[in-house]
């Protein structure tokens, strides 16, 4: 590792195996965290920068001649538990996560080199730890949906008291139940923070700004008499475009600013990114989409391809499950389909702009994202319906959503993709599907869990199950593709697609899955580096040769058919 002193740029021979690295609490010192033997983070270590020299004696540029000490200020031994470390925006604090898939633990590390909870792990609860006002702020769904709380003043002064429930205070939760929280960033003037509408998982953005006269339902975050307050009746909504289906916070990085970044995302649009100032209340472009080329663009394809969300209401259990079609305004019905589908980690579909999807439109194909329960679009009791005993419901909420399409005459020929864990809900609807095209997949779920020796194993317990349990091992065997091969019939035309240097899905399985497949399996080994495509080479190669799969085994077109860009 290096790190610039001055004008040298000095190596620091006695950081070794470094993740994440973070400024210390003390001047000169840095954090970071390493890992275990199976590649697991498990340790945040503390040391001293190895200075170079300085003055005009024998030691001027040079480093000095020891290696400072690097001491372990905190450890997890729990192979379940990933440990990370960041500074508060604010730089007001370094705190320390232990992060499981259901459960965490946040710690403050102290200027003595301690480690001191902030809030302790407690089943089935998260927690995100910031500072704002001079105060700690938590994001949490100890109540079942996240609510954003602030840690009382007197709590600090009496340790034993500061992770209590007491100790915190609730600022803000969505009333009615008609949004829910996925993230939140603060800056020095307001919390802001991105919500979910709970029927079609469509973007709302808040902002919870300070005042120094309160009123309403104002909330302190300190005694003093002139103390900033958090006024919930003065909070106001960020205007989103009607275009955008989906919006994330960018950088975000400058804690003094009164610009939040936000990024506003759609199917048939470039990304919009903006500056929003919270106190301003006006809006700046935050890229080059406003030069002149980018807005006919823009606007073209605002005329002419539509991108829609719409809430399907399951007959069979009567959740809902967000849809999202985007299409050439004159495609036909039926049209061929290519339904993308994930559902798991409790993650939203991708909602980016994509050349290559928009070269499917242009062939009078729709593009339909199946948001199935697992993932994160209606909060967090829509991931926790999807994951462990529930995996089976992401594939439920698939096949349901294909039969109704195909039924209704919007779609004659489906295409199913997905990557990684999405292989369990796409693998569960082959009997629905005239082709699929899986990257990474995960499809040997009941033997990779087995794997004890490999980093990730137990970390997916609560997301896939514990093999040593009973009732997990049932499911686990229902939902698992390899073991699925025995019970179903159907055999659509497929592509697998492989990394070379994938840590996350075993090469070996994909092949097993390929070899024993039984139908038209053609395997890309090697398709790209990762475990995903990452690279501008890797998505153009990949893409093409995907899209040309897609085409070949569900939407060959006649000449005249093909839609002219």
């Amino acid at each position: 590792m290096y790190v610039v002193d001055g004008e040298d740029v000095v190596y620091q021979e006695h950081v070794r195996g470094a993740m994440g690295v973070e400024f210390g609490c003390a001047p000169g010192t840095l954090v970071y965290t390493v890992a275990d033997a199976t590649g697991r983070p498990s340790k945040v270590v503390e040391t001293a920068v190895a200075r170079a020299g300085s003055g005009a004696g024998s030691g001027a540029g040079r480093w000095t001649p020891q290696s400072p000490e690097a001491t372990v200020v905190f450890e997890d031994d729990d192979p379940a538990h990933f440990v990370g470390v960041q500074r508060t925006k604010d730089w007001g604090g370094l705190v320390i996560n232990s992060v499981a898939k259901t459960s965490s633990e946040a710690f403050l590390l102290g200027g003595d080199g301690a480690a001191r909870s902030v809030r302790r792990r407690r089943d089935g609860v998260t927690y995100a730890v910031e500072r704002f006002a001079g105060r700690l702020v938590m994001m949490s769904d100890e109540r079942g949906e996240h609510a954003i709380y602030v840690r009382r003043e007197d709590a600090d002064e009496d340790e034993a008291d500061g992770d209590s429930d007491d100790a915190w205070q609730m600022l803000y939760a969505p009333a009615g139940g008609e949004t829910v929280i996925e993230d939140m960033t603060v800056n020095r003037n307001a919390i802001t923070v991105l919500e979910r509408n709970t029927t079609t998982g469509l973007p709302v953005v808040r902002v919870l700004p300070l005042s120094l006269a309160g009123g309403g339902k104002s909330t302190k975050i300190g005694n003093s008499p002139d103390v900033p307050v958090v006024d919930v009746e003065r909070s106001f909504l960020v205007p989103v475009p009607d275009f955008a289906l989906d919006c994330r916070f960018g950088a975000n990085e400058e804690f003094a600013s009164d610009l939040v970044e936000l990024e506003f995302l759609s199917p048939v649009v470039p990304t919009i990114r903006i500056g929003f100032d919270v106190v301003t209340k006006t809006s700046y472009m935050a890229t080059d989409a406003d030069m002149e080329d980018d807005g006919v663009m823009i606007e073209n394809n605002l005329n002419n391809y539509t991108a829609v969300r719409v809430p399907f209401t399951s007959t069979a259990g009567g959740h809902t499950i967000p849809l999202t079609l985007a299409y050439r305004n004159d495609a036909s019905n039926p049209s061929p389909a290519l339904w993308i589908a994930y559902g798991a980690y409790g993650e939203c579909l991708d909602m980016e702009y994509s050349p290559f999807l928009m070269s499917l439109m242009n062939r009078g194909f729709k593009i339909i994202w199946c948001h199935v329960r697992g993932g994160g679009e209606l909060g967090r009791a829509f991931y926790h319906a999807g994951r462990r005993r529930n995996l089976e419901h992401s594939a439920a909420d698939l096949r349901e959503c294909l039969a109704f399409m195909k039924e209704k005459g919007v779609t004659s020929r489906n295409a199913v993709f997905s990557h990684s864990a999405g292989a369990i809900a796409a693998c569960g609807a082959l009997d629905l599907a005239d082709a699929v095209v899986l990257e990474s997949p995960f499809v040997d779920l009941v033997g990779a869990m087995r794997e004890d020796a490999h980093a990730l194993t137990r970390h997916e317990y609560d997301e896939f199950g514990d093999p040593s349990d009973e009732h997990d091992r049932a499911v686990m065997r229902r939902a698992c593709p390899q073991a699925r091969l025995a019970t179903t019939g159907a055999r659509p035309a497929m592509l697998l697609c492989s990394g070379t240097d994938d840590e996350h899905v075993s090469a070996e399985s994909v092949r097993r899955y390929a070899q024993t497949y039984g139908g038209a399996a053609a395997l890309w080994e090697n398709a790209y580096d990762g475990h995903l495509p990452d690279t501008a080479d890797e998505l153009l190669a990949t893409r093409a040769g995907q899209l040309a799969f897609i085409i070949d085994a569900v939407g060959r077109c006649d000449v005249g058919d093909v839609y002219n860009s």
